[in-house]
């Protein structure tokens, strides 16, 4: 099973979601394996596959590998990173890589970059090859103020391309009002059919994973894909 990770927005906490899945996943006793098609900021690695395997316990897969095929230097949007060392991001490359790991796990958990929109070169966006897979998604969201229309257009926007959205996780990227925070997450409940969670409390390393409302919502969440399986 693949499963989509993705944001409103950049720096809205998908690494931190997807870690806290793999985190309570792979302590069920779940095979599982995540990827993240193009990683910018450092050529030697990805630092989100870093933190995610780190928080399992696992060997960091190393660049270059299917779990991060293309690890670019230049800390911006994949296609602009990619452009400046004249490096060609092969569309097969990734569908390889990512029928590879799906092969050998029970979830495979593939983190975008940016939003679902962002760019994977100038030529395919990441909704474009999510939507080629038929991967569904997850999208993460915030509790600040504005999230509500950055929420709702998202979900918008996803389901008229036809890509299914499993669920909405709101994260807390700050210390957020109570008042704002409340009434987001009730008002993008009641306006949609898809099943929210959270907040993920504001968190700062080391990352307390075992807290409980992240055992909560990884667990809830495990269920709506195994509920998925089955009716397939």
């Amino acid at each position: 099973m693949k499963i989509a990770v993705t944001g409103i927005n950049t720096s809205v906490g998908k690494t931190l979601i997807t870690a806290m899945l793999a985190f309570a996943w792979h302590a069920k006793g779940i095979r599982i394996e995540v990827q993240k098609w193009v990683s910018t900021g450092d050529s030697h690695g990805s630092e989100d596959i870093k933190l995610v395997y780190e928080a399992m316990a696992r060997p960091v897969p190393e660049a270059g590998l299917n779990h991060a095929p293309y690890c670019l230097k230049f800390p911006a949007s994949p296609h602009l990173a990619a452009k400046l060392e004249g490096i060609h991001i092969d569309k097969e490359r990734l569908v390889n890589a990512t029928h590879a790991l799906e092969a050998v796990c029970d979830i495979l958990l593939i983190e975008g970059a940016g939003g679902p929109f962002s760019p994977i070169s100038h030529d395919l966006l990441f909704a474009d090859l999510i939507k080629e897979l038929s991967i569904p998604v997850i999208l993460v969201t915030t509790t600040s103020l504005g999230t509500i229309n950055q929420t709702l257009v998202h979900l918008e926007a996803l389901g008229h391309r036809g890509i299914q959205v499993i669920a909405v996780i709101f994260n807390e990227t700050s210390v957020t009002d109570p008042l704002i925070a409340a009434d987001s997450m009730d008002f993008i409940a009641k306006r949609t059919d898809i099943p929210t969670f959270g907040p993920i409390p504001h968190m700062t390393p080391p990352f307390p994973f075992t807290h409980h409302a992240c055992i909560h919502t990884a667990t809830a969440v495990l269920g709506l894909l195994e509920a998925k399986n089955d009716s397939e």
